[in-house]
């Protein structure tokens, strides 16, 4: 019995590409075969988190997708037979039907969803459903000696909140809770973005910048509870199926808030800028998921 083959075209932030994995985990538990041609750390990433296959969207003949009458040119757009069904989350306007046209010919009786819309929670949630499986990651069993993470990082400045706030919830926990471990973590982007003052205060509370998406996998998956903004680290501790607290400010958290099983929202009435969050709210969150 041959297995039905399924390729996903994605490049984006962190967070986005992570929003597909409800799907691909459907399409999986389906027994379906899929390949995700995206950016390299993030195909990796998913590859060896879900055992889907990873293809590099930088290589020219998925670049050529993009080329207007590339398909006309003999050899320049050679077959991928075999394949049923091809989904593209990669949007660029004005581009989309020379990259359908195209698609195509590469893929031969393929199904074709070409999606001009940015991907977000509402319809990364429908492409799941539509599979009727359940596409959710099992709830994390990280004991209560398991370290609560406070990843103070995020992709965009507007969404960080500040570093005097993350350190009065920290200082307060190691007061309310001397049991509890806590260890703080940022990105790359903080590292390079941080004044000497900021990491001068990072480093006193023992803070840890990590390098790359596999170390930032192994330090969100043995977490009791991830404190973070949303950005990417936020959909990655949730579809690790680690209890996540994500803290939003000038984004909607009906269309960006995580896809897991033990997410909890903190969020504005409104979007507001960041400064809208004060530490006894993430604190009195913190003491509810810990129980």
């Amino acid at each position: 019995m041959s297995v039905e083959s399924v390729w996903i075209f994605h490049r984006g932030a962190l967070g986005d590409s992570i929003l597909l994995w409800p799907l691909m985990r459907a399409l999986r538990r389906k027994r379906k075969a899929v390949t995700l041609v995206s950016d390299s750390s993030k195909g990796a990433l998913a590859q060896r988190e879900l055992g889907v296959r990873a293809v590099s969207a930088e290589l020219r003949r998925f670049s050529d997708l993009w080329v207007t009458g590339a398909a006309r040119e003999p050899g320049r757009l050679p077959p991928l037979a075999g394949v049923s069904r091809v989904l593209s989350f990669v949007v660029i306007q004005g581009k989309d039907q020379t990259w359908a046209d195209n698609a195509g010919v590469m893929f031969p009786g393929a199904a074709l969803e070409v999606y001009d819309t940015q991907l977000d929670r509402r319809l990364a949630l429908q492409l799941a459903e539509r599979e009727a499986v359940v596409h959710d990651p099992p709830i994390s069993v990280a004991g209560s000696d398991a370290p609560v993470v406070m990843h103070v990082g995020a992709g965009s400045r507007i969404k960080r909140w500040n570093l005097k706030g993350w350190i009065s919830v920290i200082e307060h926990l190691h007061k309310s809770r001397p049991d509890v471990t806590i260890q703080a973590v940022a990105g790359e982007a903080e590292e390079e973005q941080f004044s000497r003052e900021q990491v001068a205060a990072f480093d006193q509370l023992g803070g840890r910048f990590i390098s790359g998406l596999p170390e930032l996998a192994e330090v969100l998956r043995i977490a009791r509870l991830v404190v973070v903004a949303d950005s990417g680290p936020a959909h990655l501790a949730a579809q690790l199926g680690v209890s996540t607290i994500t803290l939003f400010g000038p984004t909607v958290p009906e269309r960006w808030a995580p896809i897991g099983p033990a997410v909890r929202v903190v969020s504005p009435d409104v979007p507001s800028a960041m400064d809208w969050l004060v530490a006894d709210r993430v604190l009195h969150e913190v003491e509810a998921a810990l129980g």
